[in-house]
């Protein structure tokens, strides 16, 4: 009984009427996009019309750039489908939003953060660089500080969310036109499928901070100085770090960077470095985790 309060509550007449599906058990406390999408015969049925981004997503939040979390309507739509395992002790299910539960004390089943950052956790979406870098095809040259706005701490470059794709994407007539902000698979996958999470790993430790590579000799550093291949970038996957051929030609001129950084203090850039070997941190290329491996 304890369960049932935990994940009951006041609940709409068109919420009473609803005829909850109610058997597909839970088996993952990691959401699992690729299930909810594509051509499965329970999402073909749902509801006579099937499952859309907006029944879990909320569109209004979604066009005003923000990120409403699904459930909060005393966990509709999710208990539609998951009917039963709403009945059962707190289990998978509940901590695929939950730290934990506990039904007996008031504020015991705190909600975890949303949406869980990390690329490992988040579902990806597509990017072209290229196209947001055209200004024939923008109508305006885009400056990478529109999108990637600094951290107040550490200064480097955050990765964008809804708010900054919305000042376009919603409130500019061309841009919300040819895609607007409520057309989810314009960005994110529709099939079913989950887009792998990828990053590009250097294979050393690198020490690098953007706070130092701001301004030289009271000039702005352009970030195209260095991500020169931002302009050619297609995907997500295809964004290489910028190579040390990059660093030396800053790092090599006395004129421009001091004696302690320069090239041959490797220690300067890289916490562990053999005696002897050059660093491979030029070796480089995406690392994808799959479904099984987001943990």
């Amino acid at each position: 009984m304890l369960a049932l309060v935990a994940c009951g509550g006041p609940r709409t007449r068109a919420e009473v009427e609803r005829k909850p599906i109610g058997a597909i058990a839970v088996t993952t406390e990691v959401f699992p996009h690729a299930l909810h999408t594509g051509d499965r015969p329970e999402l073909r049925q749902w509801r006579g019309r099937g499952v859309t981004c907006a029944d879990c997503h909320d569109p209004g939040a979604v066009k005003e750039g923000k990120v409403a979390r699904p459930g909060l309507d005393q966990h509709a739509p999710c208990d539609e489908c998951h009917h039963a395992e709403f009945g059962k002790p707190p289990g998978k299910l509940c901590r695929v939003c939950h730290l934990r539960v506990d039904p007996t004390v008031k504020g015991g089943s705190p909600l975890g953060e949303y949406p869980k950052h990390g690329v490992l956790l988040t579902l990806g979406s597509e990017f072209s660089h290229q196209l947001h870098l055209d200004a024939g095809r923008m109508g305006e040259q885009l400056a990478c500080e529109g999108c990637h706005a600094r951290d107040g701490k550490t200064h480097d470059p955050t990765q964008p969310g809804h708010a900054a794709c919305a000042r376009c994407h919603e409130r500019k007539p061309d841009v919300q036109a040819a895609l607007p902000m409520e057309k989810c698979g314009g960005c994110h996958p529709s099939s079913d499928r989950a887009l792998p999470r990828c990053l590009l790993i250097p294979t050393s430790e690198l020490v690098f901070h953007h706070a130092t590579h701001e301004r030289e000799r009271g000039n702005t550093i352009r970030c195209q100085t260095c991500h020169s291949a931002a302009a050619s970038s297609k995907s997500r996957t295809d964004m290489p770090v910028p190579t040390m051929e990059r660093c030396a030609q800053c790092h090599e001129d006395s004129a421009r960077t001091p004696d302690r950084v320069r090239m041959d203090n490797c220690a300067a850039c890289h916490l562990e470095i053999e005696q002897g070997l050059p660093p491979m941190v030029d070796s480089v290329s995406p690392v994808c985790f799959g479904d099984d491996e987001q943990r």
